[in-house]
């Protein structure tokens, strides 16, 4: 996993309020902790993802920053699509990024199912 600046300074945040969204409050910590986790899952045993595009459809929120800086952590690209499009623009974009593993929200797991481009790549939960 990735050395970032933003990554060393949080840890000397430890305790403090990160992150107050609709799921909860949530410290320094409790990102460090589940952005690395995420980051384990998306590297699935590699060194580091070297650039490889992450997309992403997740909600503003939580699970938002934690795939983000999962993705940064591990070397990636990260590619958010915004959940107000359809179908076929979630697919242009996909498509069009190169991306190599396709991240969902529980909530938009239907609406990522029904994007064609998302069939040829690894798909991953915020599970």
């Amino acid at each position: 996993m990735r050395d970032l600046p933003l990554v060393a300074r949080a840890t000397t945040h430890g305790g403090r309020l990160a992150i107050a969204a609709p799921e909860g409050r949530f410290t320094y910590r409790d990102l460090l902790g589940a952005s690395e986790r995420a980051a384990s899952v998306l590297l699935a045993g590699r060194r580091d993802l070297a650039e490889a595009r992450i997309a992403f459809l997740v909600p503003p929120g939580w699970h938002y920053v934690v795939v983000q800086w999962a993705v940064w952590r591990a070397g990636g690209v990260a590619v958010p699509l915004a959940t107000s499009h359809p179908p076929a623009e979630l697919d242009y974009a996909v498509r069009d990024a190169g991306a190599e593993t396709v991240v969902g929200h529980r909530a938009l797991l239907e609406k990522l199912r029904a994007v064609p481009a998302v069939a040829g790549r690894r798909l991953v939960t915020t599970e």
